[in-house]
């Protein structure tokens, strides 16, 4: 059995282990994990099956086999990788400089090459899409992945992985644990304004009974408190895990909504391609200004709600306290 240790899945460009499921390719044997294979339906060098041509192992390099003085003229040209949009000899499989496939995929350049208005893909994040099998150029809805990027920010790569899947699922839940954890603060950081304000406004709402005990025990704290009152706080903290359940399930859905939503609307505004990108990148996610607002709107509201507490306040949130 051949050893394809040392070589590359075409399709996920991870090494091959000794644990690998590999099929080969009938017409030119390269290599493959089996799902990778499903996944793409067909050879990534199937533009270039033919009598001249199987693939090699890297340290020989994949090349045609006795090249006609025709096709060295061809390999003679250069490739634009579709991903990244780096330059490179036609004899290459892979790009140089982001490792994606090169044949077997649309050699169209990509729109930062075609219209210098629009700003490259950031190499990193043109590994990561190509590892992901997600192109710049791939419309998300109805937004290029690049337009996207320009919005979403340096997490760029992780968003698109998420919305990618959600559009290929047709789900609105993917997990989130900065959801679950932040609630409000996250869909604030990530400029979801409006979720996050009405998010919040649910979350101190649901605290209302709870403050309204703190309250009376700190005034009285022999006081028995209403049965009722009791209730809503029994009520108000189930409705608050909820409440975060919630986030934790469609925080990405909102965001992705949130952002198609605010894209449309800048497009519609800008006057030319260069304006919608620079105004783009100007309203760019993400942003510490809406957890800022958050935390001092809550300094002013708890220094405007000191009055109703009383002197036991310190034993009711801390305990009695003793020095000896």
């Amino acid at each position: 059995m051949t050893n394809y240790q040392g070589c590359k899945c075409p399709v996920c460009q991870k090494l091959f282990t000794e644990h690998d499921d590999i099929v080969i390719c009938p017409e030119c044997g390269a290599p493959y994990h089996r799902e990778c294979w499903k996944k793409h339906g067909e050879c990534v060098f199937a533009d270039r099956h033919g009598p001249d041509f199987e693939f090699q192992h890297p340290d020989k390099g994949p090349r045609p086999l006795e090249p006609t003085n025709a096709k060295i003229a061809v390999d003679s040209t250069e490739l634009s990788c579709s991903a990244c949009g780096a330059k490179n000899p036609n004899t290459n499989i892979f790009c140089e400089s982001c490792g994606a496939p090169l044949h077997g995929m649309s050699t169209t350049p990509p729109a930062s090459l075609k219209n210098p208005t629009v700003p490259p893909t950031n190499p990193e994040q043109a590994e990561l899409f190509a590892m992901a099998g997600i192109s710049p150029e791939q419309e998300i809805d109805g937004i290029t992945v690049r337009d996207w990027s320009t919005y979403l920010g340096r997490s760029a790569p992780y968003y698109m992985m998420i919305f990618h899947r959600m559009e290929q699922t047709k789900h609105k839940i993917f997990p989130s644990f900065c959801g679950f954890l932040f609630g409000p603060l996250f869909l604030l950081y990530r400029k979801v304004w409006s979720w996050g304000i009405l998010s919040a406004a649910a979350s101190l709402l649901c605290s209302i009974p709870q403050l309204l005990l703190i309250i009376l025990a700190s005034n009285n704290p022999s006081a028995q408190p209403a049965e009722f009152l009791i209730t809503a706080q029994q009520i108000c903290s189930i409705l608050n895990i909820g409440l975060q359940f919630v986030l934790m399930l469609f925080s990405f859905y909102l965001i992705r909504m949130d952002g198609a939503k605010k894209i449309r609307q800048i497009k519609k505004q800008s006057q030319a391609p260069d304006d919608f990108h620079k105004m783009l990148a100007a309203k760019a996610a993400p942003s510490w200004v809406g957890i800022g607002i958050m935390i001092v709107a809550l300094f002013l509201l708890s220094f405007a709600l000191m009055p109703l507490f009383g002197p036991y306040l310190p034993d009711v949130l801390l305990g009695p306290l003793s020095l000896f």
